[in-house]
């Protein structure tokens, strides 16, 4: 519960980030990097007040989509311990998510919607601005926690599949894939603060 807390929260506040105040105005740029458009302190709060509200209502599906998806794999595909089972598992996750996902991706768009007549006060952000402001969000800590994390993935799928052979060497390059990028990410955070 607590991790579904701060999965929200840092929800709420990647959304509430896309708006800067300037002084007395606030401006809107969508995903944090486009151009800058002005907003009210009232038209700033309906959005946030309406994002927030429709997150707790993209939660709703969950459990209902989890139940109908937990008997459709029940019926159809009773060995969860065979191929099919595997992959009808997988399958199965990424159905009950999908609701959800498409209202907060509908939720987060509102505002790009509503707004996208409105002249802009300016242009977007350079490509550099942004990496830096990407990178300044990111901590040395997170990347961390993510190469561990993927070292923890190995280790847990070796305790069902042979990670040296076959098709078990897939977890292998995937955890090798995390490690090199979480690395390479640390590199360019690095560079960016020095320079």
């Amino acid at each position: 519960m607590m991790l579904e807390n701060n999965h929200m929260e840092r929800l709420r506040q990647s959304f509430a980030d896309q708006f800067e105040a300037d002084g007395k105005d606030i401006f809107y740029r969508k995903n944090m990097k486009g151009p800058p458009v002005l907003v009210t302190r009232a038209e700033h709060a309906a959005f946030v007040t309406t994002y927030n509200r429709r997150l707790r209502y993209a939660m709703w599906p969950i459990p209902f989509v989890t139940i109908l998806v937990i008997g459709l794999l029940a019926w159809f595909a009773p060995d969860t311990r065979g191929t099919t089972g595997q992959w009808s598992i997988g399958l199965g996750v990424c159905l009950a998510m999908a609701p959800s996902l498409i209202i907060i991706r509908w939720a987060w768009s509102a505002p790009a919607r509503e707004l996208k007549l409105r002249t802009s006060s300016g242009p977007a952000r350079s490509r550099d601005e942004v990496r830096r402001m990407m990178f300044s969000k990111i901590s040395y800590q997170q990347l961390g926690v993510a190469a561990v994390g993927a070292a923890f993935l190995v280790l847990k799928a070796s305790a069902h599949h042979d990670v040296l052979h076959g098709w078990g060497r897939v977890w292998l390059v995937t955890a090798g894939g995390l490690i090199a990028l979480t690395g390479l990410q640390a590199v360019r955070k690095w560079r960016h603060e020095r320079a």
